[in-house]
């Protein structure tokens, strides 16, 4: 047996001994005593529970009755609430008008609108001169990719490049009829 063996025997009887020690003491705190009189057999007299309870606490006198000893409603607060006491609720009444109007014949609700159409999905980050002309050409972005344009060109078969400016770029959606300016982009 090495050293790391003894040492673990060790704290394995130090376990132990806390542990019969806690039994010990858990046992002793919750010892229930044992009846050592009389039984009552058959034909005996058992003190009922009301009598039982008078002769536990002889400082309380009861004179109420059963429906008395509690409230019939439980208060609502949380006691572990710091604060003022909140205000008892007002109930409130339902007020009627005097004649309700007759009811309406039933009409099918009506389609819902149509939604819009979506936005245009594409970012003006930048634009550049091309050629000797100084015509711009503006640099659009849609998740991930980059497109150079210039005016009047369509771009995915959808989208047409009407104006190009250092500002913004005005782009027409062609399916949805739609136009939209987006402004420049600066990061």
């Amino acid at each position: 047996m090495n050293a790391t063996d003894r040492q673990r025997l060790k704290i394995l009887g130090i376990l132990v001994v806390l542990l019969g020690i806690t039994f010990w003491v858990g046992r002793q705190i919750y010892d229930v005593p044992v009846a050592t009189g009389p039984i009552a057999g058959p034909g005996s007299i058992v003190p009922s529970s009301e009598t039982a309870l008078a002769d536990l606490d002889l400082s309380v006198e009861w004179t109420g009755t059963e429906a008395d000893a509690w409230p019939s409603e439980l208060p609502r607060r949380n006691p572990f609430e710091y604060g003022p006491e909140p205000a008892p609720e007002v109930p409130v009444q339902a007020v009627v008008p005097p004649s309700a109007p007759p009811p309406q014949p039933f009409q099918p609700a009506s389609p819902p609108p149509e939604p819009p159409p979506p936005p245009i999905p594409f970012l003006y980050s930048g634009y550049s001169r091309v050629g000797d002309s100084g015509q711009l050409q503006a640099w659009l972005f849609d998740e991930g990719d980059s497109y150079g344009v210039i005016e009047q060109e369509v771009l995915m078969g959808r989208y047409r490049i009407d104006v190009i400016t250092v500002e913004y770029v005005d782009i027409e959606d062609l399916e949805a009829g739609r136009r939209e300016r987006l402004p420049l982009f600066v990061e």
